[in-house]
């Protein structure tokens, strides 16, 4: 009687509660006999009690337990792990202020200003109306589809009317984007410290996001009390509220006006047709320096940050 095959399975799983860290492994062992669940729990490839978890060296063997399958000759084997850092005693519960920082994610909704649509029939028609002003914004998007590489050409299109002008106020769009909260336990709430915090963009990368596209809108301090092996622990939980666009919180704006520069006046001059020497009754576009732009040029978009970019190390939420 003896072991022909230990092998590891999908399914495990690793977590972390008021217990503390944890982690599952499930493995396949099959014997040549009808052997006892013994023979399956000790066989060689298979974890003993005190050994190490292969990607966390705090988490050790707890116990493993061996259940027969229907073919009689196969056994599954699941072994449990602890970990024993941070513990209170010799009890099995983290103190609170030692736990890592919980992850939770969620979406909220905000209401953007737009200037090009992507899809419609009006979208199409305009598309066509505005061709030959040059107007219309050319993308090109790499896409993989069943392995093969395909390069699509998007055309973004200004939302005008049709005749091409551009509505005041602009229209407003609710857009959903993702929502990190990152909870970390603390001693006390110092809210006169955390405040510079709110507002704030991410300085560096951070957890796999780009420097400006991460917004830490608020640290909300929630007071919470525990009883761990009969006593009582007082805290808070400190919840960072993370809003997250991927391209970033730059807020645009189209490089126009009903006013021009002029290299012989200090103030600009208010932009009339050329042929009546009326004022135009909308914006028109601007070139680099402020004067009028050639007719079918492309619009220059300006850039403007009002959210500070800063570090968070200090948070230790990263």
């Amino acid at each position: 009687m003896s072991v022909v095959s230990v092998k590891e399975g999908w399914g495990g799983q690793a977590w972390h509660d008021r217990e503390g860290k944890g982690a599952v492994r499930i493995f396949s062992v099959e014997t040549d006999d009808w052997d006892s669940e013994v023979i399956a729990r000790e066989a060689e490839g298979i974890p003993q009690k005190g050994k190490p978890h292969p990607d966390d060296p705090n988490l050790k063997v707890e116990r493993n337990r061996a259940k027969r399958q229907k073919s009689g000759h196969l056994f599954k084997v699941t072994v449990e792990y602890r970990t024993g850092d941070a513990r209170l005693g010799g009890s099995d519960a983290i103190h609170p202020l030692k736990r890592p920082p919980e992850v939770a994610w969620g979406e909220t909704s905000i209401m953007m200003p737009v200037d090009f649509a992507v899809d419609g029939v009006n979208t199409r028609k305009t598309i066509r109306i505005l061709k030959g002003a040059g107007v219309g914004v050319q993308e090109t998007e790499i896409v993989y589809r069943g392995g093969i590489r395909y390069k699509i050409r998007r055309v973004k299109c200004p939302v005008v009317n049709t005749a091409g002008s551009v509505p005041n106020p602009k229209p407003m769009v609710e857009t959903a984007v993702p929502v990190m909260t990152i909870t970390r336990n603390v001693k006390d709430y110092d809210a006169k410290t955390l405040l510079p915090y709110w507002n704030t963009l991410n300085k560096s990368t951070f957890r796999g996001f780009p420097k400006g596209t991460v917004m830490l809108r608020s640290i909300i301090g929630d007071p919470r009390e525990e009883e761990v092996d009969g006593k009582s622990y007082e805290y808070y939980g400190l919840v960072h509220n993370l809003l997250i666009r991927p391209d970033g919180w730059a807020w645009r704006m189209k490089n126009e006006g009903m006013v021009r520069s002029d290299p012989l006046f200090d103030e600009g001059l208010v932009i009339t047709d050329n042929k009546s020497g009326v004022p135009f009754g909308e914006p028109r576009l601007l070139d680099k320096k402020g004067a009028v732009a050639n007719f079918g040029a492309a619009p220059i978009w300006l850039y403007y940050d009002f959210k500070e970019e800063q570090s968070w190390i200090k948070l230790k939420i990263g």
